[in-house]
């Protein structure tokens, strides 16, 4: 004899899942995580470059004024040690955007991978 269920009947064994590490303070609606404007326009590749990198690299500098404005910091050096303003033309427009934001900047305090201060982590 076969059973036959249909979509109606519903069978819950355990606890529903949840993902390991999510903290449901942080969920926003949709159900995603919410990140800090600073942590993305600042995030960094495998090669240490940000967004600001990129948009310099590719001379883009309506996304450098954009990026500089969510705050953006223009001091970050890539894994090679150059900064954004590095890649431009040092007489153009966009080199003139860098320089005039560079002194507002504060110097970013960068940490190796894995190498972050206990009392960083622990939040004291």
């Amino acid at each position: 004899m076969m059973m036959h269920m249909n979509h109606s009947d519903n069978i819950f064994i355990g606890e529903p899942f949840k993902p390991l590490g999510r903290n449901e303070n942080n969920i926003q609606k949709g159900g995603h995580e919410q990140t800090s404007m600073k942590s993305l326009v600042n995030f960094r590749d495998h090669l240490g470059r940000t967004p600001l990198h990129i948009a310099a690299i590719w001379g883009n500098k309506d996304a450098c004024e954009t990026l500089l404005y969510l705050k953006a910091n223009c001091l970050i050096e890539d894994g090679a040690g150059y900064k954004p303003i590095d890649f431009v033309d040092p007489n153009s427009s966009l080199a003139d955007l860098f320089k005039n934001w560079m002194p507002r900047t504060t110097p970013p305090t960068l940490f190796p991978f894995g190498e972050v201060d206990q009392s960083i982590k622990s939040g004291t």
